[in-house]
């Protein structure tokens, strides 16, 4: 199970002028167990980001807990920075796993290549990054975050680019593994339908029941 309890988080305004700090989370309590898709349905700017990036330890709350502390989590955004355009798209792939995981082991090579295929670019994978589209980029970018098997999958406005094939196969990936995973999925869409357990609404910092 993951447990948030009354997370809390503010940002202060940079300049000459002292301003209160922005409450983005207000208080933010959740229980999630293996097996779990959360739908997050919120606007720009109601706190998605920031709630997903406390979870996922990029950021840190001002005040709250998250319990436990060992889970593994994996944070997928619509940023494609991180990869290295000058290195093909499996150099890519198994260099990041290899941070990570040390060695890119065989069952883990199978895999990446299952997905490969799954988002149809097993044909590019000795393609350079830099000369994919941005629906592909963002496609390597969602196969290097699975091949990470983490408990916690915290997907951010991932849709982006992606065209609705990938999206639906995605899913049907998430949908076979989420067994022992727990899975947020933040959207302003109505578009996990097929495979959500549960969907809250954030506005303004606060968790709703739909």
């Amino acid at each position: 199970m993951l447990e948030i309890r009354e997370i809390t988080k503010s940002f202060s305004d940079i300049g000459f002028l002292k301003k209160k700090p922005t409450k983005v989370l207000k208080k933010i309590s959740l229980k999630l167990n293996q097996g779990d898709v959360l739908e997050l349905i919120g606007k720009n700017g109601s706190g998605k980001t920031t709630f997903l990036k406390i979870i996922s330890g990029l950021i840190k709350q001002d005040t709250g807990d998250i319990y436990p502390k060992d889970f593994s989590k994996t944070y997928v955004s619509s940023s494609d920075r991180a990869f290295f355009w000058r290195l093909t798209v499996m150099e890519n792939l198994q260099f990041f796993y290899s941070i990570r995981h040390l060695e890119f082991k065989e069952k883990r090579h199978e895999l990446c290549l299952d997905l490969l295929k799954r988002f149809e670019l097993f044909s590019y994978k000795d393609k350079l990054f830099m000369h994919l589209s941005s629906g592909q980029k963002k496609k390597v970018a969602i196969i290097s975050a699975l091949l990470n098997d983490s408990d916690i999958f915290l997907f951010d406005e991932i849709t982006t680019s992606l065209d609705e094939q990938s999206v639906n196969v995605l899913l049907e990936y998430l949908n076979q593994i989420r067994k022992d995973k727990i899975i947020i999925w933040a959207t302003h869409n109505n578009e996990i339908k097929k495979i959500k357990t549960k969907t809250l609404i954030i506005k303004d910092g606060e968790i709703n029941s739909v």
